[in-house]
């Protein structure tokens, strides 16, 4: 899977559940191509399995984080903890649903498994593919990183 197909399947699923969920706009940063991934403070990993398999890693600040969760439960939440991370897994597994089915829209059979979320500062994460397309996504008041290291089988 190429850095083109990558962003117009990954984007669009993103834009779709931040204006549902969020009635946000966002906005595409620029795309990089790296060998590893560097993420954030909450970082929330899906793999990939079918005809196309590999990881798509969502990287949160804490900050970011908060807010996403404050909203979407309407409760007050001010530290990382099991819910918070629950709940930013749920929303990364929601954007990954809508990406496995655009894939299989374009004619890839695949699925996805459940989320791993990663919690601590800069964790340097290592796949086994040479390039990963990551993709910079701004909201109305933060910016978080879609890493996306997916291959056709």
């Amino acid at each position: 899977m190429n850095k083109a197909q990558a962003i117009k399947l990954v984007f669009p699923a993103v834009e779709r559940v931040f204006n549902s969920m969020f009635q946000e706009e966002i906005e595409q940063g620029t795309v990089k191509i790296e060998e590893d991934a560097i993420t954030d403070q909450v970082t929330v990993s899906i793999g990939v399995t079918g005809e196309v398999q590999g990881n798509i890693l969502f990287s949160f600040s804490k900050e970011m984080s908060l807010d996403l969760v404050e909203e979407m439960s309407m409760m007050e939440v001010n530290e990382i903890d099991k819910f918070v991370t629950s709940a930013i897994g749920e929303l990364a597994n929601i954007i990954s649903g809508h990406t496995a089915t655009a894939l299989n829209d374009e004619g890839y059979q695949c699925d996805i498994v459940p989320p791993q979320v990663i919690h601590g500062d800069n964790q340097f994460i290592s796949m086994e593919y040479n390039e990963i397309v990551i993709i910079p996504i701004i909201t109305d008041n933060h910016q978080f990183e879609i890493n996306i290291a997916l291959q056709n089988n």
